[in-house]
């Protein structure tokens, strides 16, 4: 249990270090005074350095260019601009007003004032914010930034991914019909498709995948080969893996710009679950339940075009079981079927869910200390549900083309939100993942410490770290695991056989009220830990869960 607890400190601590660094590096943001030269043929660009004023005039035609470089990163932010002396247009999608009086903006002092601005970049490069006087003259003191929400720019777009679903279910007859020639064939064909789709997202994120995975081949096979070393080639591989995640998901940034790129790499398409299932094959030949793989169907596991893009994560023992021998003009109507479902789902949520939730998310931003309960509590179930509908529904446009091409793949979802209590939400969401976390990670945790809130919490960071080692996903892991192993010891100690709440739940009203009861505390409990991850400021995030308690 010692090495247990060390090993968690240790996470823990390196996380800490990491979010310190990245802490430390301010968003690129710039601000010019552009003004016409006294001979009228110049435009004369200056820039403004912190602490430094700048007087606006209109007759002069004078403005103030605000210029953010996004580094291949997707930020929404609060933009506060304080000036005096008059009042000045802000051109964003519609000309704003800034000023004493104005929405979202406080007086300072005496014709003093200042203005937040929810500032969200549609596109992963620089963009640019110009800004007028109102007046005939306006004073701007201090123009600042404050990023409340970072994503990396994604591999692909949501556009790139159906087009090549769609030509996979256009192609999957002519797919199917290269198995009755050879099995291999089939498997080279979904290779190469895949492999093409990979060229388009980048030459380098190609280049990378491509040596990863070859990395990993070699790997699988000095296992297959070597047992004798078997221990150190299967921590070989974990730490080739995470230091390959490592490197895309952490240091990308800081080595892009220290080569003077204006961009960071895009992670590559897929890497996270290819690395998840490298793990898996060494540890399926290190049980001994793997014997052997040739390199086809190594390659046609892991480049799977159906499973590429989110998954669901399946091993290699399932992904041999998966193909359908009898597949049937009624197995490509139902993937066709299944796909039709997956976007009603992602539309849905892009359409009608989105807007409402990003709307909330402003004002959280612009007002984190004080904001209550009725805009904190929306914002967060409808973030749930969009999650939910949004992954549920890319699941279902992977099984619906993976049906369409004679593959039946694993369920990822499976109403999670209508589980009455945590463990039976984490049993349904993100099944595939769940359960490689309870083989790999939970049931070794406990049977070292014995202790199920140890063990959920090292799960759930297990969860967490893949998804992004910073605090927002380390704390939303500590906050399920605690969640997750409070519930485990409340199921064993509570409702044991014949005790008091076991004989009340055995009734139908017991029944019903301890379902609604614990799907509403699950339901918050889950909605609450997406608090950590909405929001990229700890800060802001702190103030979303003191508001939500604030009524």
């Amino acid at each position: 249990m010692s090495r247990l607890v060390a090993t968690l400190i240790i996470c823990l601590t390196a996380v800490g270090i990491l979010e310190a660094i990245r802490f430390g590096e301010q968003t690129s943001l710039h601000a010019y005074h552009l003004s016409v030269s006294p001979g009228g043929n110049e435009l004369l660009r200056e820039p403004l350095h912190e602490g430094q004023s700048v007087t606006l005039h209109a007759d002069a035609g004078d403005s103030l260019a605000i210029e953010l470089d996004a580094r291949g990163r997707q930020i929404g932010g609060v933009l506060t601009i304080a000036a005096s002396n008059g009042r000045a247009t802000l051109r964003m999608f519609d000309d704003k007003i800034l000023g004493p009086g104005e929405r979202d903006c406080t007086a300072a002092a005496t014709d003093a004032w200042e203005c937040k601005v929810f500032w969200r970049l549609g596109r992963p490069k620089m963009e640019r914010l110009p800004l007028f006087p109102a007046d005939d003259a306006v004073t701007i003191d201090s123009v600042a930034f404050n990023p409340v929400s970072i994503l990396r720019a994604p591999a692909t777009t949501f556009a790139g991914l159906l087009l090549f679903l769609a030509l996979l279910v256009v192609l999957s007859p002519l797919i199917v019909m290269a198995r009755w020639v050879s099995l291999r064939l089939e498997l080279f064909i979904l290779i190469g498709l895949s492999s093409v789709w990979i060229a388009t997202t980048g030459v380098v994120s190609a280049l990378a995948i491509a040596t990863f995975l070859a990395l990993g081949y070699f790997l699988v096979r000095l296992e297959l080969r070597r047992r004798e070393t078997r221990g150190s080639i299967l921590l070989l591989a974990i730490g080739f893996v995470a230091l390959v995640l490592f490197y895309f998901k952490v240091l990308a940034p800081y080595a892009s710009a220290a080569f003077g790129q204006t961009s960071s790499l895009a992670l590559p398409l897929g890497l996270s679950y290819f690395g998840i299932r490298l793990i898996d094959v060494i540890f399926a030949a290190r049980a001994g339940t793997l014997r052997e793989v040739n390199a086809v169907e190594f390659f046609g596991f892991m480049l799977h075009p159906s499973m590429l893009a989110a998954g669901p994560i399946t091993t290699l023992a399932e992904f041999r079981r998966a193909r359908i021998a009898d597949w049937s003009i009624t197995d490509y109507g139902s993937g066709i079927a299944r796909c039709l479902v997956g976007l009603v789902k992602k539309f849905s949520a892009d359409l009608l869910l989105a807007p409402g939730v990003l709307k909330l998310t402003q004002t959280v931003a612009l007002n984190p200390d004080t904001v209550n309960a009725r805009v904190v509590w929306p914002m967060l179930l409808g973030q749930l549900l969009y999650i939910y509908l949004d992954f549920s529904g890319y699941t279902d446009l992977a099984l619906g083309t993976g049906r369409a091409l004679g593959w039946r793949l694993p369920e990822n979802f499976n109403w999670p939100l209508a589980k009455s209590n945590l463990q039976r939400y984490w049993q349904s969401w993100h099944m595939t993942l769940s359960n490689w976390v309870m083989r790999r990670v939970y049931f070794p945790a406990f049977m070292e410490s014995r202790s199920p809130i140890l063990a959920a919490v090292c799960a759930m960071l297990a969860i967490g770290v893949w998804h992004q080692p910073n605090f927002g996903w380390t704390a939303w892991a500590l906050h399920h695991g605690i969640g997750l192993g409070i519930t485990i010891k409340c199921r064993d100690v509570g409702f044991r056989e014949g005790g008091v709440l076991a004989r009340w739940a055995s009734m139908p009203t017991g029944r019903n009220t301890m379902w609604l009861v614990g799907w509403a505390l699950t339901v918050s409990w889950v909605a609450l830990g997406l608090s950590y991850t909405l929001f990229d400021s700890y800060l802001t995030s702190f103030s979303a869960i003191r508001g939500a308690f604030r009524f």
